[in-house]
C-alpha cells in the first residue's frame, strides 16, 4: 500500500511497521487453528484434564476466523481512508497484537492452572 501523498514523512514509517504487525498478525491467525490448536488440544486431552472456557474459545477455528476478518476489516477501512490511513493501520496492528497476547495468554492458562493444583 502506497501512502497517501499527503502524509508527513514522519509517519510513514508508523504504516510501515503497523503494516508488517498486521501481516504478522494474519499469518498468526491462518496458522494457529491449523497447527498449533489441534497439537494443544491433542495435549491436554491426554492429561484428561479439562480445558477452561477461555482456552476452549481459543482453539475454536471460528475466533481465528473473526479475527482474520477484524484484520482484513481494518486493512480494506485504511484503503478507502487514505488521510486515516496511519492511524487506521496503528489500530488494526494493536489489535492483532492483543488478539495474538489474548491467545498465547488462553494456551498457558490451563498449564498455569495445571501447576497451581500440584503440591
Amino acid at each position: 500500500m502506497r501512502p497517501h501523498p499527503r502524509t508527513p514523512d514522519a509517519w510513514r514509517p508508523i504504516a510501515s511497521v503497523s503494516a508488517v504487525v498486521v501481516v504478522g498478525a494474519v499469518l498468526f491467525f491462518f496458522i494457529f487453528p491449523t497447527v498449533i490448536a489441534p497439537r494443544f488440544a491433542l495435549l491436554f486431552r491426554d492429561f484428561g484434564g479439562a480445558l477452561p472456557f477461555f482456552t476452549e474459545l481459543a482453539l475454536d477455528p471460528k475466533t481465528s476466523l473473526v479475527a482474520l476478518l477484524f484484520l482484513a476489516g481494518g486493512v480494506a477501512f485504511a484503503a478507502f481512508r487514505p488521510r486515516e490511513r496511519v492511524i487506521i493501520l496503528s489500530l488494526t496492528a494493536g489489535g492483532g497484537v492483543c488478539g495474538v497476547l489474548a491467545f498465547m495468554g488462553a494456551l498457558y492458562l490451563p498449564i498455569v492452572l495445571l501447576a497451581g493444583q500440584i503440591k
